[in-house]
């Protein structure tokens, strides 16, 4: 879950853990990528107003990476 705003983290934290899923925050954008680079998740939860780096754009950065593969669910 990648969101500023901490309590929206905090909600969706303990709704996603308690449904039985692994569950990583990150506030910013730029900490999301590297985190996601490594992680490799299998689903993530985006506010697409970010300060610095905007949710949008996180998206094209892991589309165009290699190294991240991601495609849009229909």
């Amino acid at each position: 879950m990648i969101d500023d705003d901490p309590s929206h983290l905090k909600l969706a934290h303990l709704v996603l853990r308690a449904a039985g899923h692994r569950v990583s925050n990150a506030e910013a954008a730029e900490n999301a990528l590297n985190s996601i680079k490594l992680a490799k998740p299998e689903l993530i939860l985006l506010d697409l107003a970010l300060p610095g780096m905007d949710g949008l754009r996180l998206v094209r950065e892991l589309k165009a990476n290699p190294g991240t593969p991601i495609s849009p669910s229909s």
